[in-house]
């Protein structure tokens, strides 16, 4: 008689042949993986952050060593923040025999997903010592009617 191949039994319903439901494990998890791939940097490297809930309010630090409050770019979604910032240095001398050249790139960028929704108005930020600080309303609900005129 000969040997059948290893089944994965699903209750009630067919067998699954040897090997699908693995395939079918590792798509599903590659999936999972990559929504979250909007957290992984697209250039530079990610600022360490601090997320509080404060009740009515969150509260959001983010660690950006290098940069100035100029080369930051702060977009407010209303269930994420993202933060990016670029700066570049140059030195350069030229004395005689001696040429000296050197370039310093510092790049972040991180998308924040918070837990929920803000209200992207009530958003206050300040740079300070190399530390960007948020913090913004909880929006409550997911919208208002409208009256129609």
């Amino acid at each position: 008689m000969a040997e059948s191949k290893k089944s994965d039994k699903v209750e009630g319903h067919m067998q699954v042949p040897a090997g699908i439901s693995d395939m079918v494990n590792k798509a599903i998890d590659k999936a999972i993986s990559a929504s979250f791939k909007y957290t992984r940097p697209l250039f530079g490297r990610m600022p360490s952050i601090d997320l509080v809930d404060k009740g009515d309010r969150l509260v959001l630090t983010a660690d950006l060593p290098g940069v100035k409050k100029d080369d930051i770019k702060l977009r407010v979604e209303k269930d994420s923040i993202i933060i990016s910032a670029r700066s570049s240095e140059s030195k350069e001398a030229d004395e005689g025999d001696y040429y000296y050249n050197e370039r310093k790139y510092t790049g972040y960028y991180r998308v924040v997903p918070l837990p929920v929704n803000v209200d992207a108005k009530s958003v206050k930020a300040h740079f300070e010592n190399n530390t960007l600080h948020l913090e913004m309303k909880k929006a409550h609900g997911y919208g208002s009617y409208v009256k129609i005129d």
